[in-house]
């Protein structure tokens, strides 16, 4: 009876280890996500900002401002989406421990993508609409005069410094909850 009641107890302990181990994993995974969304969505308010300040200042800019924001949210969503794809994939990347620019700034090889452009239809439609948004933006004849104003006008703004104040502050709120996601 002993036997059966050690052996019981090992199989028992051992489920729990297993179960202890696959709730450490999924909340690390849950926890990365929510950074990552975090990050993107303070990217994504700093950048409708800045098109409205630049649409606000500059109106006839406008046109440009609503493709250079829409690139750049874009590529805040590809570094999501690729961020999501090394979390199930390779979560052993990911770097949490070292702040948010080194946890963004990941590697990224070529086979990486074309792993995640063969499972995932979205971001393959997503690369395809960041490199059609690149070309937009850069064959503008507006686009060195944006360049300039936002160089030596807007960044100069109350509205600009409250803008880049907030997403500062808000990837500083993602860094120390990255902080706490740990590893596994």
């Amino acid at each position: 009876m002993a036997g059966k009641s050690l052996s019981l107890s090992l199989v028992l302990i051992s489920a729990l280890i297993s179960s202890a181990n696959a709730q450490s994993t999924s909340t690390f995974r849950d926890c990365i996500a929510s950074v990552a969304l975090m990050d993107f969505t303070s990217k994504k308010v700093f950048q409708l900002g800045l098109h409205d300040l630049v649409v606000r200042e500059k109106p006839e800019f406008a046109e440009l401002a609503d493709v250079n924001m829409k690139l750049q949210v874009a590529l805040a969503q590809s570094r999501r989406m690729r961020l999501g794809y090394l979390l199930r994939a390779d979560p052993e990347r990911l770097t949490t421990s070292r702040g948010m620019v080194r946890f963004t700034n990941f590697e990224w090889s070529k086979a990486d993508a074309a792993a995640l452009t063969q499972s995932s239809v979205r971001f393959e439609a997503l690369r395809a609409k960041i490199n059609r948004l690149k070309l937009l933006n850069q064959a503008h004849p507006d686009w060195p005069a944006l360049r300039k104003l936002f160089a030596d006008e807007l960044t100069q703004k109350r509205e600009y410094k409250e803008l880049l104040s907030r997403m500062l502050g808000e990837r500083a709120a993602a860094t120390r909850r990255l902080e706490k996601c740990g590893r596994y």
